[in-house]
C-alpha cells in the first residue's frame, strides 16, 4: 500500500512493472530488478531500475531519483517535472487515472517529459577543463573573503571538525553567487562558455548554479579538476526544497577522489560514503576514502570498484534505512567489503567528526566489524 494524503494506492492493483510497460517502457531482467531505458530523460544506456518485490523504481542516470512508487511514476508521466504529490490537482488527475486495473495509455505515444531540464554533456575541451580550474580558484577566494567569524561557510567547515589544512588542500570554496559573471569579463573569457557549462544560467539572468553552496572539486590522476560539487550552506539564496546536494550538470558524475587514490593491489582499505564532508574526514583521521555523491552508482563507478583489488569500507548515512540499503547495493555491486555502521545519534561521518574522540569512535566500529 502507498500512503497518500486522504486516501491509499493499492499497489497489488498496479505492479510497477505493468504500470511501467504500459507507458511503452521496455524492462529486461537482470538480477534482482528489472531495468530500461529511462522514459524521463534521453537515455542511451539503460539507466532505470524497477524493483518489483518493493514495488519502487529508480533511476540512477541524468534524473538522479530516489526510490519512487508507482503513484510517481504515473505523476511524472502525466506532469513531467512540475510533478507535485502535495499538489491537491496534481494528485486527484493522477489518482483518477489510477482507477483501472493499470493506468490507461492515451491514444497518442505521451511526450517525453523531463524530471530535469536536458542537461546536454558538456565536452571536456581545454577551454573548458581551464574554466573549470579557474572557478574552483575564484570559489577558494570567495570562501576566504567571507571571513570566518559565526555564520560563515569557513567556520561551519571548522566547526565540523576538518582542519585549515584540510581545507586548503581539497580546494573547497564557496559561491557567493555573486562576481562570476564580472570575473569572466574581466579575465577574457566568454560568458557564453559558463552557460554551456551550466555554472551560469543564461534565461535566468545569468544565476550561479552554485550560489549559497561550498563547493568541493574534484580531480583526475594529473590534478586537473573535473567536477564540481556543491553543498547547500545559506538557504536564504535557496529554493525551500532544494536538495543539499548539487553535482555540476553535463559532467558524468565520478567518484569523488578517485583521481588520487592508489591503484595498486593492497590490504590498505578504502572507505565509500556518499558525500564529500564524509570523505575528507576519513581522510582527516588517515583513511583512503571516496565518495559515490549520492546512493546511486553509474556503470562505470561499478565497473571501477569491482576491478579494485583492495577491501572496502562501506559506511552508511543514518537516515532512515536508505543509506544502508545503498551500502548494502554498493557492497553487492563491487562484490567485496563490508559495511560499518555508525552510533545512531550521528548522522554521518563528517558529524561524527565534529567531536574530540570521533576519530577513536569510528576505528572502535572498524575493529569491531573486522
Amino acid at each position: 500500500l502507498v500512503q497518500r494524503p486522504d486516501c491509499v494506492v493499492s499497489t497489488a492493483a498496479h505492479p510497477i512493472e505493468d504500470v511501467v510497460a504500459s507507458f511503452g517502457v521496455k524492462l529486461k531482467p537482470g538480477g534482482k530488478y528489472l531495468s530500461g531505458r529511462c522514459p524521463f530523460h534521453p537515455d542511451r544506456t539503460p539507466s532505470f531500475f524497477v524493483d518489483p518485490r518493493t514495488g519502487r523504481w529508480r533511476c540512477f542516470g541524468r534524473c538522479a531519483t530516489r526510490w519512487l512508487d508507482v503513484f510517481d511514476f504515473v505523476g511524472m508521466m502525466r506532469f513531467g517535472d512540475r510533478w507535485n504529490a502535495r499538489d491537491a490537482e496534481m494528485f486527484k488527475e493522477t489518482l483518477a487515472e489510477m482507477k483501472g486495473s493499470v493506468p490507461r495509455r492515451v491514444a497518442a505515444s505521451p511526450p517525453v517529459r523531463f524530471i530535469l531540464p536536458d542537461y546536454k554533456p558538456v565536452p571536456k575541451t581545454p577551454d573548458v577543463m581551464a574554466l573549470l580550474h579557474r572557478v574552483t580558484g575564484l570559489y577558494e577566494i570567495q570562501l576566504r573573503s567571507a571571513g570566518d567569524g559565526p555564520g560563515t561557510p569557513l567556520a561551519y567547515l571548522r566547526a565540523r571538525g576538518l582542519s585549515d589544512g584540510t581545507i586548503r588542500a581539497a580546494g573547497i570554496g564557496y559561491c557567493s553567487g555573486t562576481g562570476l559573471v564580472k570575473y569572466l569579463r574581466r579575465g577574457g573569457i566568454p560568458v557564453e562558455l559558463a552557460r554551456e557549462m551550466y555554472l551560469v544560467d543564461g534565461t535566468h539572468g545569468d544565476r550561479e548554479f552554485f550560489r549559497g553552496r561550498i563547493v568541493f572539486p574534484d580531480r583526475d590522476e594529473a590534478g586537473r579538476v573535473i567536477h564540481l560539487c556543491g553543498r547547500a550552506f545559506d538557504y536564504s539564496r535557496l529554493h525551500p526544497d532544494t536538495p543539499k546536494y548539487l553535482s555540476l550538470k553535463g559532467f558524468d558524475k565520478p567518484l569523488h577522489g578517485w583521481g588520487g587514490l592508489d591503484k595498486a593491489e593492497s590490504n590498505r582499505p578504502v572507505c565509500v560514503v556518499e558525500s564529500p564532508p564524509d570523505r575528507l574526514t576519513l581522510i582527516q583521521w588517515g583513511y583512503d576514502a571516496i565518495a559515490t555523491l549520492g546512493t546511486g552508482l553509474t556503470e562505470s563507478s561499478v565497473r571501477l570498484l569491482a576491478n579494485l583489488k583492495r577491501p572496502f569500507i562501506y559506511i552508511p548515512h543514518n537516515d532512515g534505512g536508505t543509506g544502508l540499503r545503498a551500502c548494502q547495493s554498493w557492497l553487492e555491486s563491487a562484490g567485496h567489503g563490508q559495511i560499518v555502521e555508525l552510533p545512531p545519534d550521528f548522522k554521518d561521518v563528517n558529524e561524527l567528526g565534529a567531536l574530540p574522540d570521533g576519530r577513536e569512535t569510528f576505528n572502535q566500529k572498524v575493529r569491531a566489524t573486522s
